[in-house]
């Protein structure tokens, strides 16, 4: 479901806010993050370096290196 909507927002040069509990979904499609916290963004940057282990947010989420 996520890739087809994903594929329209590029092609038709649109963003897309998704709000997701799931780093796996936006990893899919997401090349940027925003880590959010009791109602404050604390991170934002790119999905690859959350998902690296080594940012800010990857500490608070408890994601490890992969």
């Amino acid at each position: 479901m996520l890739s087809p909507v994903a594929d329209v927002c590029e092609q038709q040069q649109l963003t897309l806010l998704m709000v997701s509990h799931s780093v796996e979904d936006a990893a899919r499609i997401a090349p940027r993050s925003m880590v959010v916290a009791e109602g404050r963004i604390v991170w934002d940057g790119a999905t690859a370096e959350l998902l690296s282990g080594h940012s800010s947010a990857s500490h608070l989420m408890g994601i490890s290196a992969r």
